[in-house]
């Protein structure tokens, strides 16, 4: 697999100007990326995500737990259609993962994506009690929405939209 360094050498130029023509950040002549731009294609180059992700501390990814008893619904295809295509809008992936048929594979799934390090989790569940996702929540250090359920009162910053 080609690395930046290995494009850099290519292109006669820094790995460090390499990563300004990616990044899109600083200033970089045309020739230089266009020379970058072709080292690139030459190469068959492709970002190594984990390294950027450790950088930046992001993923790029939404994550989004449903019941596979969703699956057949209008509103499930409403929903996965539009987490999507917003998730896209803003250069990012969505990553589905399935609750199934218990409180417990719900919890693998949602600790699934928690693990996975997505920048967010979007969760429908059907099994957890309010309680425990309130639990979850609470310990989680990514942003959480809990679709169809009421949080606790106590659960800050809240907001209820209602359609």
């Amino acid at each position: 697999m080609t690395t930046m360094l290995e494009v850099a050498k290519r292109a006669g130029v820094s790995k460090a100007t390499v990563s300004r023509v990616l990044s899109g950040n600083g200033y970089v002549s045309q020739e230089t990326k266009d020379r970058v731009f072709q080292a690139i294609e030459e190469s068959g180059y492709r970002p190594n995500l984990l390294a950027r992700n450790l950088a930046t501390k992001r993923t790029q990814t939404l994550g989004l737990v449903v019941t596979n008893t969703l699956y057949h619904g209008v509103y499930f295809s409403e929903l996965l259609f539009h987490a999507a295509r917003m998730t896209e809008e803003k250069g990012r992936q969505l990553i589905l993962a399935d609750g199934k048929h218990s409180a417990n594979e719900e919890r693998e799934a949602i600790q699934y994506l928690l693990d996975m390090r997505c920048d967010a989790v979007i969760i429908y569940p059907r099994f957890l009690s309010v309680e425990e996702m309130d639990e979850i929540v609470e310990k989680c250090e990514q942003p959480i929405m809990v679709l169809n359920r009421r949080p606790a009162e106590k659960q800050q910053p809240l907001r209820v939209v209602r359609s």
